[in-house]
């Protein structure tokens, strides 16, 4: 039964664990306490979701719609004016031609879909550098409303004795995590002590990617200073907040980003982070941080300076903790309240 009183959030994706479901969750809380209204969240998963998603189409209520790449269910929905998208970003097709070629395909169709929407059709990006890409599109009613950032306390954690840095995410093309083992392991030998890289991220069945990485992590596990820790299994979120703590220095030479969530989350735990320039990522830290595209292979000198000088990475935690403060509750609670009161 849908109930009037209540602002439904749609999510295409049948994992209620990845970052989109997550964010939608933290969207719906928040609106839930700022706005006073009931935000059920539908999802393929759920019996009955999309029986419960052609009534609401059909009724003209207030829809949240999340987009980050090709749905199904969107063919054939009729122009709702009270539907608002949450565009996620899609990941262009050309960084998996040739190792996921389904990906690739899935990219090209998410990319159609945004070609054949209304115009007229109201978005929520989640970062500026999103924002831009819907307006190439043709669209004009693009409003912002960053990620949610959560801040989790994990309570006292010591920053390790030894250099080390982080890394979050796929390990996918578009993420360049062979480049970034190569770049670590020229800072190890620079810096001459131990340096450790700890890698979160998990590989999808079948990508020959993810076979490359695994053969360029054994290469490297003779170094004679990097050592690397790579949790293909994944780590709670509790665990993984701890590990960004103990760490020096967030690291990412990921070549596209629709906003950098782990970036941000870091940098919520007290650890500086270095990014390669990739669209999202600059636009969400204001530039602090990030290495430009053509400067990709000196990556490693940046790491070096930063590692290697605590002022360096004091001066850039301050001003990186600045901004990211602004995506963290309460702050962030106000923007949602802001950006979405209106439109609901």
């Amino acid at each position: 039964m849908i109930s009037d009183r209540a602002v439904y959030s749609w999510v295409g994706t049948s994992s209620r664990f990845n970052s989109i479901f997550l964010q939608a969750h933290l969207l719906a809380q928040t609106i839930s306490q700022q706005l006073h209204v009931s935000t059920p969240i539908l999802h393929p998963a759920m019996e009955g979701s999309r029986h419960a998603l052609k009534g609401l189409n059909g009724s003209g209520m207030s829809l949240i719609w999340h987009y980050g790449g090709f749905d199904p269910d969107l063919i054939g929905v009729k122009y709702n004016p009270k539907t608002i998208f949450v565009y996620h970003n899609i990941t262009p097709a050309r960084f998996f031609w040739t190792t996921q070629p389904l990906v690739a395909g899935r990219s090209l169709l998410g990319r159609l879909q945004l070609l054949l929407l209304p115009k007229k059709c109201k978005w929520i990006a989640v970062s500026e550098y999103n924002a831009q890409e819907l307006r190439r599109f043709g669209f004009a009613d693009v409003s912002i409303c960053p990620n949610i950032v959560v801040a989790e306390s994990v309570g006292e954690v010591s920053k390790t004795e030894y250099f080390s840095s982080i890394f979050n995410g796929r390990i996918a093309p578009n993420k360049n995590c062979v480049v970034l083992l190569e770049q670590m392991a020229w800072v190890a030998e620079r810096l001459a002590a131990p340096t450790e890289l700890i890698v979160v991220g998990e590989v999808k069945r079948g990508c020959r990617f993810g076979k490359a990485f695994e053969r360029k992590v054994a290469a490297l596990s003779n170094h004679p200073w990097l050592r690397i820790d790579w949790r293909r299994g994944g780590v709670d979120s509790q665990e993984l907040h701890a590990l960004y703590k103990r760490s020096w220095l967030y690291v990412s030479m990921s070549l596209h980003e629709g906003f950098g969530l782990p970036v941000c989350e870091a940098i919520a735990q007290g650890t500086p982070a270095l990014y390669l320039e990739c669209g999202g990522t600059e636009s969400v830290l204001e530039g602090h941080g990030m290495v430009p595209r053509s400067r990709t292979s000196e990556f490693w000198r940046r790491t070096v300076e930063i590692l290697g000088s605590e002022s360096e990475r004091e001066g850039l935690l301050s001003n990186q903790r600045s901004i990211v403060r602004r995506y963290e509750v309460p702050e962030i609670s106000n923007t949602v309240r802001c950006t979405y009161g209106p439109l609901l």
